[in-house]
Parts: C-alpha cells; sequence; structure tokens
C-alpha cells in the first residue's frame, strides 16, 4: 500500500525532504519508524526515541490522518503521517505541505 510521509524541521535534516510517498506491505506506526530507521539511519529513530529509556519522546507529534494514533494501531491505505516536532517562531518555518496538511487536520480542531 502507498502512504505520504510528511516531515518537517529535524526530520528533514535527516531525510533531506519535506515528503515522500513510500509503498509498504500493511503497517503500525512503530513499524514505519523501523523502516525509516533502517533507510535513514539511527539518527532518524532518535528524534523519535529516548535512547536511554527506549521510549517514545513527548516532544515529537506523529499524526495519522490529522490524528495522534497508537502505534500498534494498523495504518490505512492512502494515509498521511506527518512526523512534527516542536518548532520556535510559527508555522512559518513549516514546509508547504506539512503547514497545509496542519491546517487541513488540525488547526480546524484546536478552535472553539
Amino acid at each position: 500500500m502507498k502512504i505520504k510521509l510528511l516531515y518537517d524541521s529535524l526530520f528533514f535534516d535527516v531525510t533531506r525532504c519535506h515528503e515522500e510517498i513510500v509503498t509498504v506491505d500493511k503497517t503500525t506506526v512503530d513499524n514505519l519508524i523501523k523502516l525509516l530507521s533502517q533507510r535513514y539511519g539511527q539518527a532518524f529513530r532518535n528524534i523519535i526515541v529516548d535512547i536511554h529509556t527506549n521510549s517514545p519522546k513527548p516532544q515529537v507529534t506523529i499524526l495519522v490522518n490529522g490524528h495522534h494514533q497508537a502505534w500498534d494501531v494498523p495504518i490505512i491505505e492512502s494515509a498521511e503521517i506527518a512526523f512534527l516536532v516542536p518548532i520556535a517562531g510559527g508555522s512559518c518555518c513549516l514546509s508547504r505541505s506539512i503547514g497545509e496538511f496542519m491546517e487541513k487536520h488540525v488547526f480546524h480542531t484546536l478552535t472553539y
């Protein structure tokens, strides 16, 4: 199945791209992280997982179709997965595709 991956800041520094389409067998967020760590090296995993506790870093956000999803839940066909870390200075630092993704899937859910 094909899924779209979106990367900002630190993830861009490792992957050297803001987005990519990947073809994978049925997978979960956890397995996707392992796959991407093989592709981009340990630096990719180190952004997401604390090397001392082997647990997810709380400051990293991974959204599946604009929502938080448990790492062991299967990802659906044509999903968009955004890998995000906090950025000082506002959304101007986001890539265009991630900014559009966030506006479409996240920002409208935060308004009251």
